[in-house]
């Protein structure tokens, strides 16, 4: 998001509340993606730790296999 700026001397009231609505919509947008994003890392994570969870006891049961098979 590239930051614009414009003199406030140039700006009508109603020009500078318009430019600031549209700024507080922008903003309001991006913490919106930013939750998203947040909540999509989460879900990864979990999954991550599910796949490194499973991985751990697959090679715990090969490694008992493995000493029993001896």
């Amino acid at each position: 998001m590239a930051l614009k700026f414009t003199p406030a001397a140039t700006l009508s009231e109603e020009q500078w509340l318009e430019h600031l609505q549209k700024l507080c919509r922008e903003l309001q947008s991006a913490l919106d993606q930013a939750a998203d994003q947040r909540l999509h890392l989460q879900e990864l994570k979990q999954l991550a730790d599910s796949l490194c969870s499973e991985a751990e006891v697959k090679t715990h049961t090969r490694r008992r296999r493995q000493k029993t098979s001896r």
